[in-house]
């Protein structure tokens, strides 16, 4: 009885022919007519890319308007919170922050570490965030936990090793990372490292098991963090009749009932 392939294998064979497989993408490129000078010269994607787009060309023009080069600075963070709370109602807010990494280190410092005024040492804090997309972002500023997910950040993503980081990791937090039920986390690749296929989430039975789990971390429970996307293939394909995102809505009412925030990262 002959051994069925195994996954593995595939990888290694993929692996021993990866430059066959790269001469032949780049001959299929040259059919697509590109011309010689246009290459390097325009990008695909506007985020997440070695290779982003240009700027819009209408922000562009907005930003080159004279009168939008000398303004006192809380001028323009008061026109944000206008656009936000004019859209979403007076009970919002808006803080302008240089980057989407930089919001996030002032989120996790100021909501999720434990205070650093005042005499002792102190106290160990947790967060919860689902095992999911780009969690080297939003679920690296504590060190994980349970301890099977402990160089989860380092191995899926393009940091520089555990040291990449621990560098961003907030003192005496904890990152308590949950799975989603429905999901899947196959090991896929060359390196071989868990892939999260989350197109089948379910959004009540993932809620209830982030509702076990906050139980049993209740003494120490400081916020929830996941993405904010609302496509299914990053967990959130079920929506209310409002058209949020079912998980995002239970993880909410999650926080309320254990009255700390939810940070939810979509930059």
């Amino acid at each position: 009885m002959a051994l069925r392939e195994k996954k593995f294998h595939m990888y290694k064979t993929l692996y021993a022919n990866r430059n066959n497989i790269l001469e032949e993408a780049k001959k299929l490129g040259e059919k697509l007519g590109i011309k010689n000078e246009m290459k390097g010269t325009f990008g695909l994607t506007p985020s997440h890319s070695s290779f982003p787009g240009p700027i819009a060309k209408d922000v562009m023009k907005a930003m080159s308007q004279p009168e939008n080069i000398v303004r006192p600075l809380p001028d323009l963070v008061d026109d944000l919170r206008d656009v936000v709370k004019d859209y979403y109602g007076d009970e919002f807010d808006a803080a302008s922050v240089g980057s989407g990494e930089g919001a996030l280190w002032v989120a996790f410092e100021a909501l999720v570490a434990s205070p650093m005024l005042g005499r002792g040492s102190g106290y160990r804090s947790r967060y919860i965030s689902l095992l999911e997309r780009h969690i080297s972002y939003h679920a690296s500023f504590g060190r994980p936990f349970p301890p099977k997910y402990k160089y989860i950040a380092a191995d899926r993503y393009v940091t520089s090793g555990e040291l990449g980081v621990e560098g961003k990791r907030l003192v005496d937090v904890d990152t308590v990372i949950v799975s989603a039920i429905g999901a899947r986390y196959d090991a896929h690749g060359i390196k071989y490292f868990p892939a999260p296929l989350l197109s089948r989430v379910e959004a009540k039975p993932t809620a209830d098991r982030l509702a076990d789990v906050a139980e049993t971390q209740s003494s120490s429970l400081t916020a929830f963090a996941t993405l904010g996307y609302d496509t299914p293939g990053y967990g959130y394909g079920e929506h209310d009749s409002e058209g949020t995102p079912v998980l995002q809505v239970l993880i909410s009412e999650l926080a309320k009932k254990y009255n700390v925030p939810y940070i939810v990262d979509n930059a």
